[in-house]
């Protein structure tokens, strides 16, 4: 929509109501003013009622509202496009310029701002002067002439249609007129005679059965061979009549050989020393990966046992998983872990021969 603000009509009317309360020392003269203005929606005058917002603002462009205002929403009945709003953002002019900017509708949820903000001119200013301390009443003037007459307002909102009346009674049914005589049935035409039934053909005689051929002669049984004799049993051999001979004694106890002397002790034997191997010498960081290390002894060194070792950040060393340690050949002894934690290293030895 677009607009044309009528700020001459807004201007005589609060100039008048600032003279009338000079001269007459009326009540206190309220903050509000009005505001005119003529909406233009695309050629057309509109009429009817519109959704108003008016807000103040610090700058033409921009900006941001007046501190103390909250923005004004009001219905208005909008006449062949012509509108009349009263105003009040309370005790805000101090002679600052201020910029009114317009959103109108025909609800709040599709309001539409107008195009440009308009200018708050002198006369709403002129409330700053309410601020000020009284001064020494003057002299009382002479009358001024009587002004013109106001224009005639905007005519109001056509009033809402008035209800229905109550319907009339109906009006009594006319009587029905007579009915006509039934016209007469014609005659029904007489019904042809049944032709005869023709006679049924005679039925043919029935062939005869032919006679049941002779039934063969069933063959004779062979005769059943006859069985072979079962040859005898051999006798069974007599048993041995010899008798168990009797338990002989139990022989008396050798006496007990006296102690032999004791033997002379050897010489002593010296005591050898043996040998270990570690490999790596330096235990390695497990990969994370399984992981096999073989500790073999020196050449002509014979294995005598061996071990791994996992050492890691905890005490019982379950980061890494050690499947197997076992000797290998003569010289060998191997560790298998079936998974080597990054944080634990890792090493076998070999217990070997001096």
């Amino acid at each position: 929509m677009k607009r044309k603000t009528l700020c001459a009509v807004a201007a005589s009317i609060l100039i008048s109501a600032a003279a009338m309360d000079a001269c007459a020392l009326a009540p206190t003269q309220s903050t509000s003013f009005t505001y005119q203005g003529q909406l233009n929606a695309g050629g057309t005058l509109p009429t009817g009622v519109y959704q108003f917002t008016f807000t103040l603002y610090d700058s033409a462009t921009g900006g941001a509202s007046v501190v103390g205002t909250s923005p004004i929403h009001l219905p208005i009945q909008v006449l062949n496009g012509l509108f009349t709003a009263d105003l009040d953002f309370g005790q805000t002019f101090n002679g600052t310029q201020y910029w009114l900017e317009v959103q109108v509708g025909t609800t709040v949820a599709n309001e539409e701002i107008l195009a440009a903000r308009q200018p708050i001119n002198v006369v709403p200013v002129a409330q700053y002067a309410l601020n000020s301390p009284a001064g020494t009443a003057g002299p009382t003037g002479p009358a001024g002439p009587t002004g013109a007459t106001g224009t005639t307002g905007n005519i109001g909102a056509t009033g809402a249609t008035g209800p229905n009346g109550t319907a009339g009674t109906t009006g009594a049914t006319g009587a029905s007129g007579a009915t006509g005589a039934a016209g007469a049935t014609g005659s029904t035409g007489t019904t042809g005679l049944a032709g005869a039934t023709g006679a049924t053909g005679v039925t043919g005689p029935t062939g005869a059965t032919g006679a049941q051929g002779l039934t063969g002669a069933t063959g004779s049984t062979g005769s059943t061979g006859a069985t072979g004799q079962t040859g005898a049993t051999g006798s069974t051999g007599a048993t041995g009549a010899g008798a168990t001979g009797a338990q002989g004694s139990t022989g008396p106890t050798g006496a007990t050989g006296g102690t032999g002397p004791t033997g002379a002790t050897g010489a002593a034997g010296s005591v050898s020393s043996v040998s270990l191997v570690q490999n790596p010498t330096t235990p390695m960081v497990g990969p994370g990966t399984p992981l096999t290390i073989t500790a073999t002894c020196s050449a002509g060194k014979i294995r005598i046992s061996g071990g791994c070792l996992g050492t890691g950040p905890d005490s019982d060393n379950n980061g890494s998983i050690l499947a197997g340690s076992y000797p290998s050949g003569a010289a060998d002894w191997i560790c298998h872990w079936s998974y080597a934690d990054v944080l634990y290293t890792h090493s076998a030895y070999a217990i070997c021969t001096p």
